[in-house]
């Protein structure tokens, strides 16, 4: 059931990023810059996080659920260029050297 997965992760974990996990996360991508892939994104948490230095960001979903949740976020975003990609992380079709960082 990954639809279910999907429409209560947010729900289910607000608690522990309100204890901990937001702080953890801005610690993480502050000081990101350049083009930065993010594997498994889920329902894209971590976009409030991303410095404004992130000029492009490739986020990789495949699960359908958690990317259509992921897809609502990233309309939200202040980040210039966002692509979610279904593709799992073997199948993604950009060169690896494209990445100046990759966070999983």
């Amino acid at each position: 059931m990954p639809w279910l997965m999907a429409a209560i992760y947010d729900r289910v974990m607000w608690r522990s990023e309100a204890l901990c996990l937001d702080r953890w996360r801005a610690d993480l991508l502050h000081d990101l810059a350049g083009t930065v892939l993010e594997v498994g994104a889920g329902t894209g948490v971590n976009l409030a996080h991303y410095p404004s230095t992130v000029h492009r960001l490739v986020l990789v979903e495949p699960d359908r659920h958690m990317r259509r949740r992921l897809e609502v976020r990233c309309r939200c975003t202040a980040l210039s260029q966002v692509e979610v990609s279904p593709d799992s992380l073997e199948d993604l079709r950009i060169p690896p050297e494209t990445f100046d960082a990759v966070v999983a």
